[in-house]
């Protein structure tokens, strides 16, 4: 049946993909999970960049492309340093950037080994993905 069908499930597919990329928040995208990571990575660092925050620590988790359905996000842990601007700069980005991200957890405390006024931040978050054909 599926066989037969093909062209039309082709067709409602595309026209799928074509609709959530006109949305103004889209998925994380790739043809792995293992790229959707990679994708996700490069997205935080651009932010991080963008808002002057200096990552100390970015761990992105693959996601087993196997896992199938069960999975549905990937996880990442950004550690970073930053003064209070560059910090409310990038957890702007993280909320209203083009990609849908879901904070999990956020810690922010002074760091007094570091001079004039620098935050060390940490946040937990993860970014739903779905794979492309």
């Amino acid at each position: 049946t599926l066989g037969t069908q093909r062209a039309s499930l082709e067709a409602a597919a595309a026209a799928r993909a074509a609709s959530a990329e006109r949305l103004p928040v889209r998925l994380v995208r790739g043809r792995t999970s293992a790229l959707a990571a990679s994708g996700l990575q490069s997205l935080l660092q651009d932010y991080a960049t963008a808002s002057r925050v200096s990552v100390t620590r970015l761990d992105v988790a693959s996601v087993d492309d196997s896992a199938g359905a069960t999975t549905v996000a990937i996880p990442a842990t950004v550690t970073a340093v930053s003064d209070v601007y560059g910090l409310a700069e990038f957890l702007a980005r993280v909320e209203h950037g083009n990609r849908l991200l879901e904070v999990t957890e956020l810690s922010v405390s002074p760091n007094s080994a570091l001079r004039g006024d620098l935050l060390q931040l940490s946040v937990s978050l993860r970014a739903p993905y779905i794979l492309e054909p």
